[in-house]
């Protein structure tokens, strides 16, 4: 995801609602249920920082 807002998707709750209407999401190895979507979004909000953090790393290399 980009940090300019386009159609389609507008930032990570959009997103993260999206993916909940699209399948549930099972929790851990020992709890029983389905994730939040608050939950749902802050693992994409985790994997965009990740994402960025390996991003800056590819480019103080070069």
């Amino acid at each position: 995801m980009h940090h300019k807002k386009e159609a389609g998707i507008k930032g990570t709750m959009d997103l993260a609602k999206k993916l909940e209407h699209i399948v549930l999401f099972e929790k851990g190895k020992h709890e029983k249920g389905v994730l939040a979507l608050k939950s749902i979004n802050t693992e994409i909000i985790n994997l965009r920082k990740e994402f960025q953090e390996k991003e800056e790393q590819v480019k103080i290399k070069k």
